[in-house]
């Protein structure tokens, strides 16, 4: 059964039936190949590590769900207990188990985000020396577990994030400001289990896979690369920031490195594994296929310019890319992506989503644009330029075809895109 709920209508069109099957398939296969249960399943195949007899398990983001079940499918020893924060359409009691759910919200906490957070946060403080904390880590972990600093409301905790989601802040800059607010993040929760040991089993979302911005951190420590007050500068946010986040921001100050001495941290599924399986299957398809060469990032619109000038028949590549947001309008980055795309196809098709299926605030998780897209909004009148300078690429291709949607796929590993030059 394919991922892509609208699968018919997406094939649905004339001329361009095969490559758009073609394309999807190259893309279901990345996605496939990230999955939380095949992570996780391949982790226990390699042997890499000899799990203790007992542990007690915590997890937090999008895979969280999907990585306890196949976790718990693999290990021999005792699950002794723990908490699994999901999203709120996945937040179902485990029966006969010791281990609880709750919710989080995404891509901005609200109160059942903190309310989760601090029962991992209480589990973790309970441990002794001897426990082992089993961390099961993935993207979206930032917003679904949060517990803010002393002084920090949610409403201003909010606000900031929103802020920076609309300023156009990579996520090494967004999460360097996470870390400042929150007591949960930076290693908040290793120093909660400390002297305990952790390991942690982490899918990653962003580039690089930087362990203090995978869930912006909370059990590894962070090396301080980027100061977040230059991060408040760098987007003129000073005048718009509360008084005492702001504070707490100019303050902040990493925790000593002695609590991360019992962490040891596997990273299980990425995006460079999710690009490999689309790359082999490209040219399984009989494709000239090859890989961007790095992690796309930077606006939306100007990254697929560069990604689309790479010579080859399809080229396949991932990332994380931002928008700055001015206009009033609906969409993802990913939309806008291949929205500025459209701009500079003549033929083929360009296409991205998120590994997770959501792109923004939308209920799509990318779209897909070749000349049957174009020809529509010809028809239709609609001026590219004018949706981008509104950010509204969900109206278009809600009008002129072309959005994909998959519904949440239980993985995050930031998100791939693929141009098919034909």
């Amino acid at each position: 059964m394919s991922i892509f709920q609208n699968q018919k209508e997406l094939l649905d069109v004339d001329g361009e039936a095969i490559g758009r099957a073609h394309v999807l398939d190259i893309l279901e296969a990345g996605v496939l190949s990230v999955l939380p249960e095949k992570a996780v399943n391949d982790f226990f195949l390699r042997g890499i590590i000899q799990l203790p007899p007992e542990v007690t398990v915590l997890g937090w983001g999008k895979a969280s769900i999907g990585m306890l079940s196949a976790f718990k499918n693999n290990y021999q020893g005792d699950i002794l207990g723990g908490h699994i924060i999901t999203l709120p359409e996945e937040d179902k009691s485990l029966s006969n188990s010791k281990i609880r759910t709750s919710s989080g919200a995404h891509p901005l906490p609200d109160e059942s985000s903190l309310d989760s957070g601090r029962k991992l946060l209480a589990i973790a403080e309970a441990l002794k020396e001897e426990d082992t904390l089993l961390c099961l880590i993935s993207g979206g972990g930032s917003s679904m577990f949060e517990v803010p600093q002393n002084g920090i409301e949610l409403e201003d905790l909010r606000d900031s994030y929103k802020l920076l989601l609309d300023s156009g802040a990579d996520i090494h800059e967004m999460n360097s400001i996470r870390r400042a607010l929150s007591s949960s993040k930076g290693g908040g929760l290793a120093k909660a289990a400390y002297p305990a040991k952790i390991i942690n089993l982490v899918i990653s979302d962003v580039p690089g896979n930087n362990l203090e911005d995978i869930a912006s951190g909370a059990t590894v420590w962070d090396p301080f690369k980027i100061q977040p007050e230059d991060v408040v500068k760098k987007y003129n946010l000073l005048e718009k920031l509360e008084d005492n986040t702001l504070k707490k921001i100019k303050s902040y100050r990493p925790i000593e490195d002695n609590y991360f001495q019992n962490v040891e941290t596997y990273i299980i599924a990425d995006n460079d594994r999710a690009q490999e399986t689309m790359l082999n299957k490209a040219r399984s398809l009989g494709y000239a296929a090859t890989r961007y060469g790095g992690f796309l990032h930077g606006e939306a619109r100007l990254a697929v310019k560069t990604f689309m000038r790479i010579d080859g028949e399809v080229i396949i590549g991932g990332g994380e890319t931002s928008v700055t947001v001015k206009g009033s309008g609906q969409g993802g980055r990913n939309q806008e992506f291949v929205l500025a795309g459209l701009k500079e196809l003549k033929n083929g098709i360009i296409v991205s989503i998120g590994t997770d299926g959501i792109d923004g605030m939308t209920d799509a998780a990318g779209a897909i644009g070749d000349n049957g897209v174009l020809e529509n909004s010809r028809a239709m009148e609609y001026n590219i330029n004018t949706f981008l300078e509104n950010n509204d690429s969900y109206s278009f291709f809600c009008g002129c075809g072309g959005l994909i949607k998959t519904g949440p796929t239980g993985t995050n590993v930031a998100d791939v895109c693929v141009f098919f030059r034909e």
